[in-house]
């Protein structure tokens, strides 16, 4: 009887500092206000198109709980960047140009062992063409469409749900790459 292996991604662990102070501090002695604490914010990188990026930017700076941790322009800077910034999200456009498309910064993204959780921006979908690459490469990424960018509350589903390490697919994707 053969054994089955299930291959879960490990969500992205975010870096925090903990300072904890042996002696209690007064209030007159604290020169910062002391703030409300909020939730942990989730690093995330863009590479993608000018026009994807103009769509993206003003929704995400909406979303609680996101912070931008770089855009990149180019394949090669997104490359650069995922390594000195380790986020936990890396959002990819497909037709990202240069001498590499998006589907191939993300393979080498997935190559160089990164943690972080891939979200691909693809366009209007074809479902045959989609389906060999994202059974042969992306089995973890998530799949969002250009026309889907532009909602913020869809976007924010996917964001968090990429920075949990769990896979989001566009509805309508789903059922042709199942089957």
């Amino acid at each position: 009887m053969g054994r089955r292996i299930i291959r879960r991604r490990r969500p992205a662990i975010s870096r925090r500092v903990v300072v904890r102070r042996s002696a209690p501090v007064d209030a007159a002695q604290t020169t910062q206000p002391a703030r409300a604490a909020g939730p942990e914010t989730s690093p995330v990188m863009v590479a993608t198109s000018n026009s994807v990026r103009n769509l993206l930017l003003p929704k995400m700076a909406a979303i609680d709980g996101v912070a931008l941790a770089g855009i990149a322009d180019s394949p090669e800077n997104a490359l650069k960047m995922l390594m000195q910034e380790h986020p936990d999200v890396v959002i990819l456009d497909a037709d990202f140009g240069g001498p590499f498309e998006g589907l191939d910064t993300a393979k080498m993204m997935q190559k160089m062992r990164s943690q972080s959780a891939i979200i691909m921006v693809v366009s209007e979908l074809d479902p045959v063409a989609l389906k060999s690459k994202a059974r042969r490469y992306g089995t973890s990424w998530s799949y969002l469409k250009k026309t889907t960018v532009s909602r913020a509350d869809v976007l924010a589903i996917v964001l968090k749900s990429a920075s949990r390490g769990v896979q989001w697919i566009e509805p309508e994707l789903s059922r042709p790459l199942a089957e």
